[in-house]
């Protein structure tokens, strides 16, 4: 199964929203589906599509700071205070909520693949 951690980030109303008051916000996925062969299972690729996508995407549109690690099984973002102070804070959190939807989608349409955690 697919760990999909948030740490200070919330979810209210459907939207992914920034804890106020926090100076960082961490995005962490690991582990495997479970549901193909290592390298070859169509979820793990999925998520790890949406994900790749948002982060960069955040940090290319919203010039959001970030570090990460990445690592078999694991990619572990943490983004600093300009994801809720920086001038383009609007378009990094909407690509954190099109990371949020598309894993939400996959969660729900392949149940068993994905557990989301809210710290």
């Amino acid at each position: 199964m697919i760990t999909v951690s948030f740490t200070n980030l919330r979810l209210v109303d459907g939207l992914l929203l920034p804890v106020a008051g926090c100076k960082s916000f961490r995005l962490v996925l690991s582990g495997h589906s479970g549901r193909g062969v290592k390298g070859d299972d169509v979820i793990c690729a999925a998520v790890s599509a949406i994900a790749h996508t948002a982060v960069a995407s955040a940090a290319k549109f919203g010039g959001v700071e970030h570090r990460v690690t990445e690592k078999d099984g694991l990619l572990d973002v943490e983004f600093d205070e300009s994801l809720v102070n920086g001038s383009g804070s609007g378009s990094a959190q909407l690509a954190l909520n099109f990371l949020f939807t598309g894993i939400f989608e996959i969660h729900s349409k392949y149940p068993g693949t994905i557990d989301l955690k809210f710290d």
